[in-house]
């Protein structure tokens, strides 16, 4: 694991869901949460501790 954040897309489906860089583990928020909130939010892999930065959405 390096100390260095990577950035990913979040894609908005019925969740707005992003993927660990690291091993594809999927981290996600709830349909009405607001933009802001999730660009720039910094997520931390449960499965395997990979610190990413959210750095935009799909629609």
């Amino acid at each position: 694991m390096s100390d260095e954040i990577e950035s990913v897309w979040a894609e908005r489906t019925v969740y707005i869901t992003a993927d660990c860089p690291e091993c594809g583990h999927a981290y996600g928020f709830l349909k009405g949460t607001r933009d802001d909130e999730i660009i720039g939010f910094v997520a931390e892999c449960q499965e395997c501790g990979t610190k990413f930065r959210i750095y935009g959405i799909e629609e």
